[in-house]
């Protein structure tokens, strides 16, 4: 058999998993492709790939082909990681309760998922959990209204009991989409809850710190009954941007494009210069301060990082 093109569907140190004409094959590299690398695996979850069967349920990287998109984000240590690559969209799985949303990590999701021209859509899970609590429930309402005036795909749903869910599987069908979120959001579970032929591992909250566990530890990517794959990632405590100049940050705010091009400095950053028409718009109430706040925040950081 000659080669044939696959996906990769997880990786490990020193092999991938690849699913290729319907099955999975596990495989290894010749030294040509490793060494693109410099001694690290020069490949990510979603990499399509040339094989070549070496046995029943094995083969040989041949060859990685050029990616489409990927995602990046930095570590703590300031190391940019691919997290998926050939994407077409990313899902941003925020908690209801335990742990409660953090609503600050949107906004950077939302710039690096533009800026590889991936579209984004935020979901809120385990609402199950503030049913009852009518103010939580009202900021969670009040939230996924402000990004779906600006055009952005919302779920509000629960994995355990299955409400919300039927919408978004519509929005997932067909495409390879990435989850992204803290760690104890339950993306495990909205898998789970997705192809009920998984049987992911789930995780409750550390008792110690209240935040979520790792319960998974590597990228995966896994195929949908209804069409498409979606990509587990490990939770992660932080999401810092990768590659975007401080500049570029607010054209990637969608309510700041109308204006860009108003402000008297072609170079302004919308932070106090002098005639700048963004914060005319702001001002008038055409973006609202969450969001303008949530950028100066996103321009202090990057600008310190």
């Amino acid at each position: 058999m000659g080669s044939i093109l696959g996906t990769v569907v997880s990786k490990s140190r020193n092999n991938v998993r690849v699913h290729a004409v319907g099955l999975d094959y596990l495989c290894f590299f010749r030294g040509k492709v490793r060494g693109r690398g410099g001694g690290q695996l020069p490949i990510a979850v979603g990499d399509k790939v040339l094989i070549s069967i070496t046995s029943s349920g094995e083969g040989i990287v041949e060859e990685v082909r050029p990616r489409c998109s990927e995602l990046v984000r930095h570590t703590a240590g300031g190391k940019p990681v691919v997290v998926a690559a050939n994407l077409d969209q990313v899902l941003l799985v925020l908690s209801a309760a335990s742990p409660s949303p953090r609503w600050s990590l949107v906004d950077r999701v939302l710039v690096a998922s533009h800026r590889q021209d991936l579209e984004p859509a935020i979901c809120v899970n385990k609402t199950d959990l503030v049913r009852d609590d009518q103010g939580m429930v009202r900021e969670i309402e009040s939230r996924l209204a402000l990004y779906g005036e600006l055009g952005y795909p919302t779920f509000s749903i629960s994995a355990t009991t299955g409400h919300g869910v039927d919408p978004l599987v519509t929005w997932l069908r067909d495409r390879l989409t990435v989850l992204t979120g803290h760690s104890g959001v339950g993306k495990s579970t909205l898998l789970n809850r997705l192809n009920d032929r998984l049987d992911i591992v789930t995780g409750a909250l550390s008792e110690s710190t209240g935040k979520g566990k790792h319960t998974t530890t590597a990228v995966s990517l896994y195929s949908m009954p209804f069409g498409g794959f979606v990509a587990d990632t490990p939770g992660f405590r932080e999401f810092a941007l990768w590659g975007v100049e401080p500049a570029d940050i607010g054209r990637f705010y969608r309510e700041f494009e109308p204006h860009l091009g108003g402000c008297r400095f072609s170079d302004c950053l919308h932070s106090g210069e002098p005639d700048c028409e963004v914060v005319q718009a702001l001002k008038r109430g055409e973006i609202s301060k969450e969001r303008y706040d949530s950028y100066l925040r996103i321009m202090r950081v990057h600008s310190a990082g």
